[in-house]
């Protein structure tokens, strides 16, 4: 695997290549001998066998003619078989235990005759089944036909065909010999090809790494530079030089956020220091005074502070994560709209007691809505949190009703109503001191959580006149 990693991307390309090839022609020399051998052997095997009908009809005669049977009758006539079929003969006969060669003079010396005796085609050809088998005698190999012979009825023995496959077996060594000759030069063509497609794919990759390495260490392409392979590399090459312009752009654009970041940690820094100064004075104070009331206002100037600080963060920090509404994770399911207004009245009937407020919710009928219940019941808390806190009303009232379309949920209080621009304020293109303690950035959040379960959040408010916000949910198939 190190020697392949030190590899350049041509020689890769050429070695799985030949890794590739290679196994397929010799798989295609291999086969291709097979078959062709194959089909000799079936050809050998269909002249065996028509010479193993002559050889049925010959003994049979033969035999019925001679009164007596003996060694010596069976020996000639594996002679005059042998001559008749051109072929190597060997006899068996079952009662004398003898076994006659047409190419040995006299009987198998007994070395032969129990390796004969002990094959398996004999012993078939004994139980009256005739069988052919190829014996690899070491270099050479045989195709052997054996069968059972008769006199009448009577089973005397077996014959055995034996047939040469010098020819077939010196074919298929030429034949390997040629096949690896006409593969070797194929080869040789196919790695010179690939040798030149490379070369076309490797040298336009090879001027592109240039341009980018050019790019790298100078930020910018001195010189125009065109691929024309029509292929991949010219789409890349054309991306490149997109990408490049891209980057030049942006790099211009980052300086110019950098200054608006800069600007903006100086806002922030300037936000967070103003509680903060205030917290350390109030603390320094209560070092020096023993009035216990002055010491109780001090403490609570400290907290009030504190808690707008902690508002202040937080309301940046979720800010900060919604650049655009599709940032919002939905988890959406079927809930019940009643039960979740409910469960958020409920929350906030404890913090609204101590402000002397009632809160009340009505509905005309239940309402199943296809939304994410926590982003809600966020949405549902800050609105109420909002009018609880900033409202100074007696009664807060939350109604719901349904049409054909819509659902409505409206949150009203009667308090004094808050004088500014409330579009600018959900659209969160007012400054933070625009707007009583930093609560806008919680209702821009809220607009866009409405607006990510396609919905629409208005506020109408008027000086000493109260607050309504409404939320709508456009259904369109999102209840039951």
């Amino acid at each position: 695997m190190k020697y392949l990693s030190n590899l350049k991307l041509k020689e890769k390309f050429i070695l799985a290549s030949i890794l590739v090839i290679l196994p397929v022609l010799i798989s295609i020399t291999f086969l291709t001998v097979k078959i062709v051998d194959n089909h000799n052997i079936n050809n050998v095997k269909e002249t065996i066998v028509k010479n193993s009908y002559l050889t049925h009809m010959f003994l049979y005669q033969s035999l019925n003619k001679i009164e007596e049977i003996n060694p010596r009758n069976i020996y000639y006539l594996n002679l005059e078989l042998s001559r008749m079929l051109n072929l190597r003969t060997q006899i068996y006969h079952q009662n004398s235990d003898s076994i006659f060669d047409s190419v040995a003079k006299l009987n198998l010396i007994s070395e032969l005759k129990d390796d004969f005796k002990t094959s398996s085609d004999l012993t078939l050809a004994l139980n009256n089944q005739k069988n052919y088998r190829i014996k690899n005698n070491g270099e050479n190999r045989f195709f052997l036909l054996t069968l059972p012979y008769f006199k009448g009825e009577q089973l005397l023995g077996a014959v055995r065909l034996i047939y040469p496959l010098q020819k077939e077996d010196l074919l298929k060594k030429n034949l390997l010999y040629t096949m690896a000759f006409i593969n070797l030069i194929a080869f040789i063509i196919i790695i010179i090809f690939i040798d030149i497609f490379t070369r076309k794919i490797i040298n336009p990759l090879k001027l592109l790494g240039q341009q980018v390495d050019q790019f790298s260490r100078q930020g910018k392409l001195e010189t125009d530079f065109t691929i024309k392979s029509g292929d991949e590399v010219e789409e890349l090459a054309a991306i490149f030089q997109k990408m490049a312009a891209n980057i030049t752009y942006l790099i211009a654009d980052l300086k110019n956020e950098k200054n608006k970041q800069k600007l903006f940690y100086d806002n922030m820094t300037h936000e967070i220091r103003t509680p903060l100064t205030t917290i350390i004075g109030y603390a320094n104070l209560l070092k020096n005074i023993d009035d216990s009331q002055k010491s109780a206002q001090a403490l609570s100037y400290i907290e009030s502070e504190g808690k707008r600080l902690l508002r202040l963060i937080n309301e940046i920090i979720e800010n900060s994560k919604l650049k655009d509404p599709n940032q919002f994770c939905l988890e959406k399911s079927y809930n019940n709209l009643n039960k979740l207004v409910d469960q958020s009245v409920e929350i906030m009937k404890y913090k609204a007691h101590k402000y002397n407020i009632e809160i009340n919710f009505y509905a005309d009928s239940e309402v199943e809505i296809l939304l994410d219940q926590d982003k809600i019941k966020e949405v549902l808390l800050n609105i109420i949190d909002n009018a609880i806190v900033h409202s100074n009303s007696s009664k807060i009232d939350l109604t719901l009703e349904n049409n054909f379309s819509r659902t409505i949920l409206k949150i009203i209080d009667y308090g004094q109503g808050i004088n500014f621009d409330y579009e600018k304020l959900l659209d969160n293109q007012m400054k933070k001191s625009d707007f009583l303690d930093g609560h806008g950035l919680g209702l821009n959040i809220s607009k866009k959580i409405i607006e990510s379960h396609n919905g629409k959040l208005i506020i109408d408010s008027y000086s000493e006149s109260g607050t309504t916000v409404t939320i709508i949910f456009n259904r369109d198939g999102d209840s039951r």
